[in-house]
């Protein structure tokens, strides 16, 4: 047996004017297609199906690997030279048994709203119909009905931070495998559940739906696969907004059954579930109210992983002008002054103005006197650290009265630990530390944490849902209107 697998990860906001290019996926661990090992700690779901697949005995051929820091909608011709790479190794390679596909989910170009829709639909074309075509999925993903009826099987990660990628990539080439055998016959439904928002699965009560999810797995003969879609609340896109899908064998009934069900559990528990991040006064009020614990504070809104720029100074200016000191910062996108700590290297003092350069958004630049405290070539993910991510670096530590800002010159969530003990730093010595991450840094940087505190400011992800000019999402939706998250299940798939 021959499979052929391929990956295409991005994730669009669709509010923020910098397009993402054809260098963005270039410089995201790419790989083309029979070229080298996949990186593993960029792109896990990826290298697990290559692993599962190579382990059950089938022939793999490796089309592109590529990602992008998620960002503003793709540009056409990016789209069209991936699209093109990734169809051409394909057609190489035929015939094959199985494709497995890597993807986001939430990806829009221009000229595309719907990239994993099309791209899966030109896949079913080339494979054509006596090919198991199955894609893994972020949980961010806006799941449309192009998607699910040009796949197979669709299978998305289950936690939220993403620490769980390699588990779902092996289950999904688990669940291809016994299709491709004869042994299953996966047929999908849907519920969707009118709400929108960010759901973390780090306590309850979604921690008790990842584990509904789970158990209601029962396997061949019942349902194979139970997936949360969440929705991405920055893409402007139709088929955005949480759902529920669900694979049984064989049995459509039992897939709407437990697909609603789940649904209307889901739908229960939103608003509970759903992340509020507070003002920068409250967050304050909220630092004053546990003085000596050590806070981590994720400045949500300015995630370079859901398209940000990571250089707004709001959260940080505000610190600053109330007195903290011992304040940790990762990562500061400033390519100006990363270039002059570089220049001017280790143990030298400067004047900076860091951040506040790259949009409407980033707030003014704070000027600050300092020492280059620490330099490190490049940082990756490490042994101990649970969410994947692209390498970081170079980076420099520059040590001020109040802070010590970690600085690199491209946009990078901050995931790990590692980004202060690169420099030289220990985490656990400061006060304070402020993340440029909305979530996924919890997996590596709770334990370091007395409390953690998300802070929304109206940058690139704006908490406010109410207050986004959305043009193509379906209303009525909690919270962008005043209705409460309902269930209801979709019958417009065509039943495989």
């Amino acid at each position: 047996m021959k499979a052929y697998v391929a990956a295409l990860r991005t994730e669009t906001n669709s509010f923020v004017a910098r397009a993402t290019t054809l260098a963005g996926f270039r410089a995201g661990a790419y790989s083309a297609a029979g070229e080298g090992r996949v990186c593993a700690p960029t792109h896990p779901g990826c290298s697990a199906m290559i692993e599962s697949a190579r382990a059950a005995g089938m022939e793999v051929y490796r089309g592109p690997v590529a990602y992008a820091v998620p960002g503003g909608p793709v540009t056409a011709g990016a789209y069209a030279a991936l699209k093109r790479e990734i169809l051409d190794a394909l057609r190489a390679c035929m015939p094959v048994d199985l494709v497995l596909l890597d993807l986001h989910g939430a990806m829009a170009a221009h000229g595309v709203p719907d990239c994993e829709g099309d791209l899966l639909a030109a896949i079913r074309e080339v494979a054509g119909r006596a090919t198991v075509v199955a894609g893994l999925l972020d949980l961010h993903a806006t799941l449309s009905s192009a998607m699910l009826n040009a796949a197979d099987l669709l299978h998305a990660y289950k936690e939220y931070p993403h620490t769980d990628v390699a588990e779902r990539g092996r289950e999904l080439f688990t669940l291809a495998h016994a299709l491709v055998k004869g042994q299953t016959r996966p047929v999908a439904a849907v519920a969707a559940c009118r709400a929108l928002g960010g759901f973390p699965t780090t306590r309850d009560p979604m921690r008790a739906f990842v584990r509904a999810m789970r158990e209601a797995e029962t396997g061949a003969g019942g349902v194979l696969s139970v997936s949360l879609i969440h929705g991405f609340p920055w893409s402007d896109s139709a088929d955005n907004g949480a759902k529920l899908l669900v694979y049984a064998d064989g049995d459509r009934a039992l897939a709407d059954r437990t697909a609603l069900v789940l649904a209307e559990y889901f739908a229960a528990i939103a608003e509970e579930a759903a992340e509020r991040p507070l003002s920068i006064a409250e967050g304050l009020a909220h630092i004053a109210d546990h003085a000596g614990e050590r806070i981590v504070l994720a400045d949500a809104s300015d995630n370079p992983g859901g398209g940000a720029d990571g250089d707004a100074t709001h959260l940080v200016a505000a610190l600053r002008d109330a007195g903290h000191t011992g304040i940790g910062v990762a990562l500061f996108n400033d390519p100006v002054s990363l270039k002059a700590c570089l220049n001017a290297g280790a143990g030298a003092r400067l004047t900076l103005e860091i951040g506040g350069r790259m949009s409407r958004f980033s707030g003014a630049p704070v000027r600050v006197d300092g020492e280059v405290a620490g330099l490190a070539e490049r940082i990756e993910r490490g042994p101990a650290d649970a969410a994947a991510g692209p390498p970081v670096g170079p980076v420099a530590r520059f040590r001020t009265g109040f802070a010590d800002f970690i600085l690199c010159g491209s946009r990078r969530e901050a995931l790990w630990p590692g980004l202060f003990t690169a420099t030289g730093a220990d985490p656990s010595d400061y006060a304070l530390i402020v993340l440029k991450s909305s979530t996924h840094f919890r997996a590596s940087f709770a334990p370091l944490a007395d409390r953690i505190l998300s802070i929304g400011t109206p940058t690139a992800m704006n908490p406010d849902l109410a207050s986004l000019p959305y043009k193509h999402l379906q209303r009525q939706i909690w919270p962008v209107d005043e209705v409460l998250p309902a269930a209801s299940l979709l019958t417009d798939l065509q039943n495989k």
